[in-house]
């Protein structure tokens, strides 16, 4: 059975690569500028994309998740693909329809991914222009990330 969710969370997936080239970007950056509010700048804008992409080696299980589990620990990208790919492997091997648990989870996994897309956004719109704003001050080129 298809289910409509997976092809809601596609943008997850996409998302990774842009996440990527935004970094190797921002090193490149970082590498142009000497004066340190600028860098700091950089490398904080760097560390936010790190926030919603996760650590670690990513795709597969267990790499990379994005979140230890405990309390307060923030939805990424990585942490969204891995909770999808358990989620669907659920409901693949099932025999019947979804659970009422398994629809539970994944609508809270809709809620989780719809905040991270906001988050991917203003990152990439409100913070990027703040940051470029600074780098065009320095005399330097301004970041470009893809959607």
């Amino acid at each position: 059975m298809r289910w409509p969710t997976a092809t809601r969370f596609t943008p997850s997936s996409r998302a990774l690569p842009s996440t990527t080239t935004a970094r190797t970007r921002l090193r490149e950056a970082r590498g142009r500028v000497s004066e340190e509010p600028l860098a700091g700048a950089i490398v904080a804008f760097d560390q936010a994309v790190v926030a919603l992409v996760g650590q670690g080696g990513g795709g597969g299980r267990g790499g990379g998740r994005g979140r230890g589990g405990g309390a307060g620990a923030q939805t990424t990208f990585r942490s969204i693909n891995g909770e999808l790919m358990t989620l669907f492997s659920l409901l693949e091997d099932a025999d019947g329809e979804p659970t009422t648990q398994a629809m539970t989870a994944i609508r809270g996994v809709q809620r989780e991914f719809a905040d991270l897309q906001a988050r991917w956004s203003r990152l990439r719109t409100t913070d990027l222009a703040a940051l470029n704003a600074k780098l065009r001050a320095a005399g330097q080129q301004p970041i470009v990330i893809d959607p």
